[in-house]
Formats: C-alpha cells, structure tokens, sequence
C-alpha cells in the first residue's frame, strides 16, 4: 500500500507540474486569453464599381458579356469580379456575389431610385461562361414597388421595339414585367422574391432566350 501511495503522488506530482508548465506557457503567449471586439472583426466587404453591363441592350454601343468565358469576363472587366472582392463565391454551384454598396439608381443612372438602396449582383455560369446576370435590390426606405416600376419603365422606354412586356406574370408575382423578342434574344425579368410580404429583394435578370428555357 505504502509503495503504491508513493508511486501515486510521484505521478500526481509530475501531472501537477506538466499543468503547471502548460498553463504558463500559454499565458506568457497570451494564447488563451478571450478574442476582443477588435480582433474578432467581420472582413470588410469589397465595394465595387457598378459596370454597365445593360448597356448594348438600352443603348446602339456597349460589350454584350452574357455568353463570355470566365477569362474574357475578367479581362474585359479588369480582373475586378474574382474571388477575393466576392460577397459569396462558390463554383461547385456555378455562382458568384459581389457588392454594389448602396445604389440611387441602376444601369448606370437609367434606373432612378427614391433613395439609395443596397445591390449585389450575381453571375451565373455553366460550362466556363456567363449565362445569366442578376441584380438585388434589399430593402431600403421606400416601397419595392416603387424600385420594380423604375426598372421595368427603364426596359420599356430603352429596349429595342421588338421586345414585348409582360406584366404580373403568376410565376414573378405581383408587379413583375418580363421583357422578350425572339428565341434568339434576350429575357429581361424583374421580380419580387420576398417571404415576409415587404417585397424585397427586388431581381432583375438578363439572360438568353434559350438559356432561360433550356434550349440548345
């Protein structure tokens, strides 16, 4: 009994000072100390500069980027949509986000809005190219409406005259225009994609006719 006390606080002993050491290291290092305010900071969003990527369709000049590969996308672009200025990033599922920061208009000043609002715009790829363009439009202090009517005036007033509106389509909802020509042109949606009756985000797409409905 004896020998084995004394081997159990030789052991004590030696876990004791292990502990000891450990913890004193770590302090001397600051390594357990908790995270401040300062150091546990969200990294800073990439604000970037809105591109006019309406511009060939409103206008008679302007680069069509719908159709590009992601390298001509970039340098056409000046490498500024890549993955470290992106909001959300992932090309397992062909996508990625970048910030416009607040907005009073859009397309380049086509579009007025109210006040200044918060824009993200999304590309979608599928096979090394860019298929779709999507603008969002958060919530802000004015009505959605008010940002989906500015849109959807802005298409009608400066698209080609071939492309025809639609309004209040069931599958876009309540104040949704879609805009289109023929099986070889372009789809302009804007949308309401809300869950809590606000009706933001407001969307607006840019795609081709047969990606949009999945022709060949």
């Amino acid at each position: 009994m004896k020998r084995y006390s004394a081997a159990a606080l030789i052991i004590s002993a030696a876990v004791a000072l292990t502990a000891f050491t450990a913890c004193g290291s770590k302090s001397k290092g600051g390594s357990d100390k908790p995270a401040t305010a300062e150091e546990i900071k969200e990294p800073e969003i990439k604000v970037l500069d809105e591109t006019d990527f309406m511009e060939c369709f409103l206008t008679d000049g302007g680069t069509n980027y719908l159709g590009m590969t992601i390298d001509e996308f970039n340098e056409k672009t000046d490498n500024v949509y890549v993955e470290k200025n992106a909001v959300e990033y992932d090309m397992d599922y062909d996508y990625a986000k970048y910030s416009y920061g607040e907005l009073d208009s859009l397309f380049c000043g086509r579009a007025k809005f109210d006040v200044k609002l918060p824009v993200t715009v999304q590309f979608t790829y599928g096979d090394g190219k860019i298929k779709k363009i999507t603008y969002i439009i958060d919530q802000g202090d004015v009505a959605a409406k008010s940002v989906s009517d500015s849109l959807s005036a802005c298409l009608n007033e400066n698209l080609p005259e071939d492309y025809k509106a639609e309004y209040d389509r069931p599958a876009q909802g309540k104040d949704s225009a879609v805009f289109a020509n023929t099986v070889d042109g372009y789809v302009f949606t804007v949308e309401h994609v809300d869950l809590d009756g606000s009706g933001y985000p407001v969307k607006m797409s840019l795609e081709s006719y047969k990606d949009k409905y999945g022709m060949e």
